[in-house]
């Protein structure tokens, strides 16, 4: 993967901030609803399907606070969701007509606002305790087809929400993908430091890797687009792997442009990161398929300041790597006195 950050382990989850939308919507809606209905059981002296109603409402009420407070619910939902399953049970032995319907609407909200593995434990809990207060408190007829029918819909959401999940996961990847190299692309890489930018500590370091393939056009107009292509393809193989032994922790390697690459090199400083920048361009160099083709690669190599915006770590990379292109290429600056040239493989002050 060319992402270090965040929930991206494949989990087959909405993200975390939807399912808390997903849930103050649905607490919304449900104080809206049951609130009336709570005062109603009340009235005509049904006192445990009111303080059943009663318990919901405050379940949600507390998830709109926490969410008004910039925090997580109180309770875990599954717990809430459990406390739900109490109330749904009581309702059934007290008004089943009610309760009927609520069972039906349960499991499509907690679909959405669980992961999808709580919500198959909560599967497993919610469908032998409602077939079970079914048959105990329904009619023989009514309890059949309750039973049926939930047992369809507890399918089919099943069904569904894997689909829909596997389908949101392939968006995700072309949105954030290269298609033709496979690494990480402009957006991907606004992302990184985005995240980078929200949870960096002062104390902390980071250095911006700017690299760019010399020679790729003359490809191009030689042999034609689709050679070079190729040959962008193997570059960025080349130095994922690379980047993959030199620098196992967090790091992002991202294609932003034709033939511009960027990586984001987390807890590395300038010095370490031009030293990472040469080996990568070693790595490009001592390829056959590129050797072949005459490519080499020019990088220019900024570390993280104080006060730095991320337009400016940037474009100071983005000035260090076009200082070398103006030299001929083919060499790394990270400063006026951190400075490395390929042609002669040896320090210069200023440039290539």
């Amino acid at each position: 993967m060319f992402s270090f950050q965040r929930d991206q382990t494949d989990t087959g989850d909405l993200p975390e901030a939807i399912r808390l939308s997903l849930l103050n919507r649905f607490s919304l809606i449900a104080i809206l609803v049951l609130s009336p209905f709570a005062l109603h059981h009340f009235l005509i002296r049904e006192p445990a399907w009111g303080a059943a109603t009663t318990t919901a409402v405050l379940l949600c009420l507390g998830n709109l606070i926490a969410s008004a407070c910039n925090r997580k619910p109180a309770l875990p939902v599954w717990i809430q969701y459990l406390l739900l399953l109490a109330a749904l049970l009581v309702g059934l032995s007290r008004s089943p007509d009610a309760a009927i319907f609520w069972c039906f609407v349960i499991p499509v909200t907690y679909r959405g606002v669980c992961t999808q593995h709580t919500a198959r434990w909560l599967d497993r809990l919610y469908l032998p305790s409602l077939i079970y207060g079914a048959i105990a408190w329904l009619p023989f007829a009514m309890a059949i087809r309750f039973c049926v029918a939930f047992c369809l819909l507890c399918f089919l959401l099943d069904l569904l929400f894997d689909l829909f999940l596997s389908q949101l996961q392939e968006w995700s990847t072309q949105a954030f993908q290269d298609p033709l190299t496979g690494v990480g692309n402009r957006r991907q890489m606004e992302r990184e430091l985005e995240h980078f930018e929200a949870t960096f500590q002062p104390e902390g370091t980071a250095s911006l890797l700017m690299l760019d393939v010399d020679r790729l056009k003359a490809v191009n107009d030689s042999r034609g687009h689709q050679a070079g292509d190729v040959l962008l393809q193997t570059v960025a193989q080349v130095l994922q792997e690379r980047l993959n032994e030199l620098q196992p922790g967090p790091t992002t390697l991202c294609r932003i442009g034709g033939d511009e690459f960027c990586v984001l090199l987390v807890d590395v400083d300038e010095l370490p990161a031009l030293a990472i920048s040469e080996q990568l361009r070693s790595a490009l160099l001592n390829d056959d398929s590129l050797q072949k083709a005459g490519i080499s690669a020019s990088a220019g190599v900024a570390e993280r300041r104080r006060g730095d915006s991320i337009a400016r770590w940037l474009t100071r990379a983005d000035e260090r790597l076009y200082a070398v292109k103006r030299q001929g290429g083919n060499g790394s600056l990270a400063s006026e006195n951190a400075s490395t040239s390929g042609r002669n493989g040896q320090n210069a002050e200023g440039g290539c």
